[in-house]
């Protein structure tokens, strides 16, 4: 064959050859393609089985199921959880946190757990734990001479059993002696010059583990076995540094061995040490043991599955060190100066800020579980501790006004579970009678207060979220209120704001509608009743609304937070209760813009507008 034919067919070749693997490759993507939009459409259909009560479905496509989608949010924002539990089916929400192990504390859009959409009592008791049971202590004798006392009065240590007094009062008994245990996990200190030069070596160790450097050389003395001698690390120890297998194999051979696939947490427990294995992040391996499964009660004889793992990812660690102040109270004597944070609430939905006990100073009051807190101030800029006071099942907004002429504050509060708001009336000393109820449509949200009828009295508008409607109680002079009057208002209020939007001397009521992507108008007539709703157009999801005069017109504007649109939409009002187009602002990509607050932060007499974001790091955005 002569050369030039030779690099013809050559070319010829990888010309086919070319486009055989960009086929290939091309049915590849279209297959994979395929498998995942065939995924995705079968837990849309297992959501929408959920939401209809359909246990047969649910039950049939339950096992085919990976966990992580299983808890996949839908384009709404929320669960299959969520769905089956705001619609009842108390079936289907068994078999998924009991069978399941579906992840109880994932939030939908409206901030919402799948327990806080509970519309019943008896929903809510699938969720309780049982109450007779420690999830993480073994009551067994063995546990016991896990946890040892060191005696300060003798060179050995006493079991924490006092079970048989005769013993325990008799010195030379060798029953309630055990074997000192090795310097290398308990050491005893007898001056406060030892402990300072220990905790000194401890923080240079501490800061050297925290660094590339100090890990690089930490991992090759040990994988070269320096130091063995002085270190304590058997065979089986060193194995953990030199080998990352040896430590994925025996991670993987607990969770084998002793969380079976019949147990509620089996996929989770998979789906987190999967995870751990191929992302490496420690995450998901501190998650998997905190989980209620045997899982963890393997650590309590052999620490070096878990604790190797967290020993050489020191740095990753950082961020969840406590660098905080610890009080104890047994212990120290405490001075108000010396307090600077304080742990008020884990699960605050609402804050208000006012003078509750006439000091001049400003105070907080926040809701959070079933209680409003109530932080005190004091002239140097700290609070005391929050005083809590019982109001109703998940309370979300809360309002402060003088319900009873006394001159003194009180507070109004929504009950997102119960269907009720709560009046608790002030004594002006920063603490409140007990609550008065009253009656709301389904998953009351946003409150707001202003006198609707002209008649002095402070009255309460709530939104109700989980209806197309906002309930209005008329005040009476002496802090309680009228029954609810029910007026439409759109598919989901979510924010309320009051004012005078079309000049009338009396005031509307403007709400953010969540499931219509719209701001929605009541006008007031006067006499405490509403009439003319109309609409006005802005971004999806609006969670937040407030109301100023924007352009320096003297005519009220609005604000609204676009969750989903990352973005601020502004309605330059017209005076008339009419608004224009909003102009948006984007708050960035992932924001997730939640509340909305006006002000003038650079003293130019022009309102800004501030922004708490649910989405990212949890950022605030400033529009001047």
């Amino acid at each position: 064959m002569k050369q030039s034919q030779y690099i013809k067919h050559s070319s010829f070749d990888k010309k086919i050859n070319g486009k055989l693997k960009s086929f290939i490759k091309t049915s590849a993507d279209n297959e994979e393609h395929v498998r995942q939009h065939s995924r995705q459409d079968e837990v849309s259909q297992f959501y929408f089985a959920c939401k209809n009560g359909d246990i047969d479905t649910v039950k049939q496509i339950l096992p085919t199921i990976p966990y992580d989608r299983l808890n996949q949010p839908e384009p709404n924002g929320s669960t299959s959880l969520h769905a089956a539990t705001y619609f009842g089916h108390l079936e289907i929400v068994r078999l998924l946190l009991h069978e399941y192990g579906c992840l109880r504390h994932q939030q939908n859009h409206s901030g919402l757990t799948a327990y806080e959409e509970a519309q019943t009592y008896e929903m809510r008791q699938l969720y309780h734990r049982p109450s007779n049971r420690n999830r993480f202590f073994d009551e067994s004798n063995s546990m016991r001479q896990t946890f040892q006392i060191v005696s300060s009065f003798s060179d050995k240590i006493e079991l924490d059993n006092h079970d048989n007094d005769d013993h325990s009062s008799n010195d030379d008994d060798d029953d309630n002696d055990v074997t000192k245990p090795n310097k290398r996990w308990l050491t005893g200190y007898q001056t406060n010059e030892e402990i300072k030069r220990q905790l000194d070596g401890l923080s240079g160790v501490e800061k050297m583990l925290q660094s590339r450097v100090g890990r690089f050389i930490m991992k090759k003395s040990m994988k070269h076995r320096i130091c063995k001698a002085d270190c304590g690390y058997g065979d089986e120890e060193y194995v953990y540094i030199a080998n990352k297998g040896f430590e994925r194999h025996t991670l993987k051979k607990l969770l084998d061995e002793h969380v079976t696939s019949d147990h509620p947490e089996y996929k989770h427990c998979c789906f987190l040490l999967n995870q751990y294995i191929q992302q490496n992040t420690i995450e998901f391996l501190l998650t998997l043991y905190s989980l209620e499964t045997p899982f963890y009660q393997q650590f309590w004889t052999n620490t070096n599955p878990l604790g190797f793992p967290l020993f050489m990812r020191l740095s990753d660690l950082k961020l969840r060190r406590f660098q905080g102040n610890s009080y104890r109270a047994a212990l120290c004597n405490l001075t108000l100066s010396s307090m600077v944070s304080y742990p008020a609430s884990t699960s605050c939905r609402g804050v208000a800020v006012a003078d509750f006990n006439n000091d001049n100073r400003s105070d907080i009051t926040y809701s959070d579980g079933n209680f409003a807190g109530i932080l005190l101030g004091y002239s140097n800029g700290t609070f005391t501790v929050g005083t809590m006071f019982p109001v109703g099942n998940t309370p979300f907004g809360i309002a402060v006004a003088d319900f009873n002429h006394d001159n003194q504050l009180d507070l109004g509060v929504t009950n997102y579970n119960d269907n009720t708001m709560s009046i608790l009336l002030g004594y002006g000393n920063g603490t409140f009678a007990s609550q008065k109820t009253f009656a709301t449509g389904s998953g009351p949200i946003p409150i707001a207060v202003g006198d609707f009828n002209n008649d002095n009295n402070q009255d309460i508008v709530v939104g109700n979220k989980l209806t197309t409607t906002v309930s209005v109680f008329l005040g009476y002079s002496n802090g309680t209120f009228s029954n609810q009057l029910v007026f439409q208002i759109g598919n989901g209020p979510f924010a309320i704001v009051v004012g005078d939007f079309n000049q009338d001397n009396i005031l509307d009521i403007a709400a953010a509608i969540e499931l219509s992507a719209n701001v929605a108008i009541l006008f007031g007539r006067g006499n405490g009743s509403f009439a003319g709703l109309m609409t006005f157009t802005v971004g999806t999801n609006p969670y937040g609304i407030t109301s100023g005069d924007f352009n320096n017109d003297s005519r009220l504007d609005l604000a609204v937070t676009n969750f989903d649109s990352n973005s601020v939409g502004i309605l330059l009002g017209y005076g008339n209760g009419i608004f224009a187009s909003q102009m948006t602002f984007s708050t960035g990509s992932g924001t997730n813009p939640h509340s909305v607050a006006v002000a003038d932060f650079n003293n130019d007499n022009k309102l800004d507008i501030v922004v708490a974001n649910y989405g990212g790091s949890g950022s605030i955005s400033v529009l001047l």
